[in-house]
């Protein structure tokens, strides 16, 4: 079934870039044909420290302390940057949809310090931007619902393929998902 899902998610995601340019041509505006096109990314990633900025805002309004806001602006910089924008080539809205590709095999793979507690813990960082997102009118209240729901249905066999890639040995035949 995770199978299945990231690749349905990814296809999405592939569809949302499409749709995304159309919007972009329709306003008048460039967008590279390539999905992953350096002029599109580099977009992104600038479009991202705005939305950054305004989420470390509403956590501080919040009244969350100093070094919980750092962290949670440093797991989903992470994930904005490194994955919507320059792995997949997506801006940010798009992100909501790539929770499996990202938590459950990006992540896993190419975050060194991944472990089932970070994984929960960038779940609850992602949870908390898109929130803000939705609150200020970037992200539908839908596409929201959609991310909670899919971290709630996976969440936990995110945890255990994480588990088995960082400890190989600890079935029988090793941990082949990722070779």
């Amino acid at each position: 079934e995770l199978f299945i899902s990231l690749k349905e998610n990814q296809q999405y995601a592939r569809e949302a870039h499409e749709q995304y340019r159309f919007d972009l041509e329709d306003e008048g505006k460039e967008c590279s044909d390539d999905l992953y096109s350096d002029v599109n990314c580099k977009a992104f990633i600038e479009e991202n420290e705005g939305y950054l900025d305004q989420f470390e805002k509403d956590l501080t309004e919040s009244g969350l302390k100093e070094k919980t806001i750092e962290t949670h602006l440093l797991n989903t910089r992470f994930f904005l940057n490194n994955f919507v924008a320059g792995y997949e080539g997506l801006p940010m809205r798009y992100g909501v949809y790539l929770m499996t590709p990202f938590l459950g095999a990006f992540f896993i793979r190419k975050a060194m310090w991944s472990k089932p507690a970070t994984i929960k813990q960038t779940a609850t960082s992602l949870k908390k931007f898109y929130r803000c997102m939705v609150k200020l009118g970037h992200v539908d209240k839908e596409e929201y619902d959609y991310l909670v729901d899919d971290i709630k249905e996976y969440l936990d066999e995110w945890c255990d393929l994480c588990e088995r890639y960082n400890n190989p040995f600890t079935s029988l035949f090793g941990f082949g998902l990722f070779y």
